[in-house]
């Protein structure tokens, strides 16, 4: 994708977003629950970044077996 395809469809998310809801008023990392809401933040994110490394093999290996079949 284009460069200049990619920036036109993501400028709208990028300037929906609100500064409020970035920088929101609870957001005490003192407390002493922040260490694991973000421990489970980070975990969440491994998790979703691990699944798609994983959906994007099983489909390479299944491309790659359609095409020796097709061979």
């Amino acid at each position: 994708m284009s460069l200049k395809k990619n920036l036109c469809l993501s400028a709208p998310a990028l300037l929906a977003m609100s500064a409020p809801v970035l920088a929101h008023s609870g957001h005490n990392h003192a407390h002493w629950s922040s260490p694991a809401v973000h421990a489970i933040l980070a975990v969440a994110l491994s998790a979703t970044v691990a699944v798609g490394v994983y959906a994007w093999r099983q489909h390479q290996r299944t491309t790659a077996q359609r095409q020796q079949e097709e061979k």
